[in-house]
């Protein structure tokens, strides 16, 4: 089993849903690749985050441990990979971050 880092008062539901972002940068690697899946917001009219993965060693990995699959890292969520970006470093994820005005830790 994976260890990770998780931030004092965070729960694994708070990484799931509102702060995968702070998961991904706590818990990066070098080498490590960032997966952003982007979903249309109908109630916004705007293109948002709608979750964030570490690819590593050909798993995805978020809270909830490794993943062979997309399908089974968007289980949990109502959106689909038709919108996918791939972060080969952290300062580029964190530019990301900051263009979409996401806050993070």
């Amino acid at each position: 089993m994976m260890s990770h880092i998780l931030n004092e008062g965070f729960t694994d539901e708070d990484y799931l849903h509102g702060y995968c972002q702070d998961w991904v940068i706590e818990n990066y690697q070098k080498g490590d690749k960032i997966i952003v899946f982007q979903e249309y917001d109908y109630d916004i009219d705007e293109t948002c985050m709608g979750h964030s993965v570490i690819f590593r060693n050909g798993k995805y990995v978020d809270v909830r441990g490794e993943m062979d699959d997309v399908d089974e890292v968007l289980d949990e969520f109502d959106f689909t990979d038709d919108d996918v970006l791939e972060f080969k470093t952290l300062p580029a994820f964190k530019k990301y971050l900051k263009n979409m005005g996401i806050p993070y830790e």
